[in-house]
């Protein structure tokens, strides 16, 4: 299966972005020298969104994401890991992005597909509660709504959960018996 975030336009940046990372003593003061040539060299085309943990260059069909902190490096790779192992999973496949992980110099990115993020008006509460359900039982941890998107024609959307860093393991308990049917395929 062709891949639809690897291109040569996203290892380009996800490279350019480890190196600049890669370049400075000081991680803290190359992070915020790489945003800032981020968003100097693509002006409008690329949007910053940073969360506790990560930082995520977003483009317009895939997302570079890396580690504000160098010793969080080896977490992107235990999240791809995680998005690959749901993913051989038939009932879970369709709600994680593709994802693939890449160490570059003695960095770690994370290039993603873009998920769409925003809300339409069938997205009901109760969908969003049966999303935070879903997310729980696989073992996520931080599910809300700025780590799971939709995806899906309209009246069939499912969540996609894009932010998988903090889990527990093995959380997986019996399935709660009023959780929506996304998972049956």
């Amino acid at each position: 299966m062709r891949s639809k975030v690897i291109t040569e336009r996203s290892l380009e940046i996800a490279s350019a972005i480890a190196v600049l990372l890669d370049c400075d003593n000081d991680y803290d003061d190359s992070r915020i020298h790489t945003v800032d040539a981020l968003l100097d060299t693509f002006k409008k085309k690329v949007d910053i969104s940073s969360g506790a943990y990560r930082t995520a260059a977003i483009f317009d069909t895939f997302v570079v994401k890396f580690s504000l902190e160098s010793y969080r490096h080896d977490k992107l790779g235990d999240e791809a890991r995680f998005i690959h192992k749901m993913q051989r999973n038939a009932k879970y496949a369709r709600h994680f992005p593709e994802t693939h992980f890449f160490n570059i110099g003695t960095t770690a990115v994370l290039i993603q597909e873009k998920i769409n993020m925003k809300r339409s008006r069938r997205i009901t509460e109760l969908m969003e509660a049966q999303a935070v359900k879903l997310g729980e039982f696989l073992g996520i941890d931080d599910v809300h709504s700025a780590n799971y998107g939709w995806k899906g024609s309209p009246g069939r959307e499912y969540p996609v959960f894009i932010d998988v860093d903090l889990r527990v393991a093995n959380r997986q308990t019996a399935q709660p018996t009023k959780l929506r049917s996304w998972m049956i395929v």
